[in-house]
């Protein structure tokens, strides 16, 4: 429900309003709510406000939380004209796909559907993964200056990989690598390794023991199990050689309920209390869907059921837990501690000041994670360099003063036109892609997320 350009969160104790241009908060009774709901009532039918209710409206324009048509256009003018920078499009963060093999086959996972694909990086196409940031760097004047390397797959700890990841740190240059894995192997291999060099490792750990083999599909049996403990002994090797660690864990309408379980289980093993330890949680994603969820493992009814479980089991864990990259910021802006200014949204992406460049074994560069093979390529490496500059200028364009169907929509200032990874799987992104802002349920229930 909207009042004026404030959305209304009803909490379990009082109503949130939140002014979706300037991000200000305020507090409402659940009395409120009522005389919210008659003044809408009367807007809508044309009727007269009561005195009661003019005083109501006015002493909420007074505290900026209502603003006035002139604020709201001066507000607009504003930022309309404020001179934003182009994207200087260099490489800052980028990925190296090594393989799309896995030794397990998550039932969630999003990279399933190219398992069939056997293109895999080597030495000569690392070497022209070097070679093009130093080619594009000179060709678009630009800096070769890399932030973040992240090592993925698939799982790139197979065994045969361990020579190649060796040669990838120290064939192009980065501030920081990173290294994503199941952590099955990284305790066997980590001398073998560069972990010297490894500044941030993210494991993917979504559960207890059964918990986990169950989500790792059916390839993995009871025969399997000593996957599960070689992962807990990479962490806590990873914990000994104090290295920045995520644990990436990702639940569904079924998972979410031994949730609690694994809490526990994380702190009776002091993972928790590592100071560079971050446990990050996500709901199943499919970037191709329409609200950007996988509804084979959850959707949008589903997530009010989850977290209201959350909530009551768990509530703790409410703020780890990514229900949707859509209404993220929403979440972001409603639980902040004090009403203190946020940065102001036009595009969204922290790619945008430097391409999140996805270098797959197939010689394409794609924008972001490969989520679409033949859609949001930025380039080749191999066997020839290319950069797509159709593209690149269509992502210049993609904010919210560019995109039509964003300049009147009151979200504007939170989605900023959407995550450009999703409106890619729709060949489009000059379309905003909303997500679960769009969805009455859960806005008229986001209060049960905050």
């Amino acid at each position: 429900m909207f009042f004026f350009e404030n959305l209304v969160v009803i909490q379990e104790y009082d109503v949130l309003l939140l002014n979706l241009f300037s991000m200000r908060r305020h507090h409402l009774s659940k009395d409120d709510l009522t005389v919210i709901k008659t003044i809408n009532s009367k807007f809508e039918k044309g009727h007269t406000l009561s005195d009661k209710e003019v005083s109501f409206v006015q002493s909420l324009t007074q505290s900026k939380q209502i603003l006035s048509q002139e604020a709201i256009s001066e507000f607009e003018n504003r930022l309309s004209n404020i001179d934003y920078p182009d994207p200087s499009y260099w490489f800052k963060n980028i990925a190296i796909e090594i393989s799309r093999k896995c030794n397990y086959d998550c039932l969630y996972c999003y990279q399933r559907k190219f398992n069939h694909d056997v293109a895999e990086m080597d030495d000569n196409k690392v070497l022209r993964v070097a070679e093009f940031l130093n080619w594009y760097s000179e060709t678009c004047g630009v800096s070769n200056d890399v932030h973040e390397l992240t090592i993925t797959g698939g799982e790139p700890l197979l065994p045969k990989n361990v020579p190649l990841i060796n040669n990838i740190v120290k064939t192009i240059k980065a501030r920081e690598y990173t290294l994503y894995t199941n952590g099955t192997t990284l305790n066997m291999q980590w001398d073998s390794l560069p972990m010297e060099l490894i500044h941030k490792i993210q494991f993917s750990l979504d559960g207890n023991e059964n918990l986990q083999l169950q989500m790792a599909g059916k390839r993995i049996t009871k025969l399997n199990k000593t996957l599960f403990q070689n992962t807990l002994k990479s962490i806590s090797k990873a914990m000994t050689y104090q290295k920045e660690i995520v644990i990436a864990s990702v639940i569904n309408r079924d998972s979410v309920y031994f949730l609690p379980e694994f809490f526990s289980y994380l702190k009776k093993l002091n993972y928790l209390s590592y100071d560079k330890l971050a446990w990050r949680i996500s709901v199943v994603v499919d970037y191709g869907s329409s609200d950007g969820l996988d509804h084979e493992h959850n959707t949008a009814i589903d997530l009010l059921h989850m977290v209201d479980f959350v909530k009551r089991e768990a509530p703790e864990l409410l703020g780890l837990i990514n229900w949707s990259d859509s209404i993220l910021p929403l979440l972001s802006s409603l639980r902040r501690k004090q009403n203190t200014r946020i940065g102001f949204l036009y595009r969204r992406c922290k790619n945008f000041d430097g391409i999140g460049g996805y270098f797959a074994g197939d010689g394409k560069i794609h924008y972001c994670s490969l989520a679409e093979k033949d859609y949001g390529i930025v380039g080749s490496f191999f066997p020839d360099f290319s950069v797509n500059n159709v593209f690149l200028n269509e992502l210049t364009n993609n904010d919210i003063f560019h995109i039509e169907e964003c300049k009147n929509c009151l979200y504007r200032y939170i989605c900023a036109g959407g995550c450009p990874l999703y409106k890619m799987q729709f060949h489009d992104i000059n379309r905003p892609f909303c997500g679960l802002l769009k969805n009455k349920e859960i806005i008229e229930n986001i209060g049960y997320f905050v």
